[in-house]
């Protein structure tokens, strides 16, 4: 299938470009983050079919917003890892930014397995909640909860200013 093989290339060509310079970077904007992760999660669409679904929401008035770079990235890839891939009839990845209370909140949530098989030691989760508390003097936080009716969410929230 060459026209996907070329679709896909593209696409990770794109990932790789920006993740190069978001590793270069101290700090990066939320609609930079969330382009990553889309031209990140097409590739994988390209791979998983239609076992894969996205849903992205980020307002305008947050495409500004100042995060770390590549936050999301570890989140978004244990989505698919572990919630995912695992349910064989895949499911939805969801990244949602919104402002609650002069607080932002990032919201990664998969409709797959959710904590029932979970295998990982969690590094990559306990990494990211130290970038959180360090960059944000612990007025950020990271949580996981269940995404009822199934599935995990991942919660970030730290201060707007």
């Amino acid at each position: 299938q060459p026209d996907t093989a070329k679709l896909m290339l593209e696409r990770f060509i794109a990932y790789l470009r920006a993740s190069l310079a978001a590793s270069r970077e101290t700090s990066t904007t939320l609609s930079a983050e969330f382009e990553l992760m889309r031209n990140f999660l097409g590739i994988l669409q390209i791979r998983m079919g239609d076992r894969l679904k996205v849903r992205s929401e980020l307002p305008d008035a947050l495409a500004g917003f100042s995060v770390p770079p590549m936050l999301l990235q570890p989140l978004v890839e244990n989505a698919i890892k572990h919630g995912l891939e695992p349910a064989i009839e895949g499911g939805t990845v969801s990244l949602i930014a919104r402002e609650i209370d002069g607080s932002v909140e990032i919201v990664i949530a998969d409709t797959g397995t959710g904590f029932s098989g979970a295998t990982s030691n969690g590094i990559g989760l306990k990494n990211v909640r130290e970038r959180i508390e360090k960059i944000f003097e612990g007025r950020g936080s990271l949580r996981i909860e269940e995404n009822a009716p199934q599935g995990t969410r991942v919660v970030i929230t730290f201060p707007r200013n």
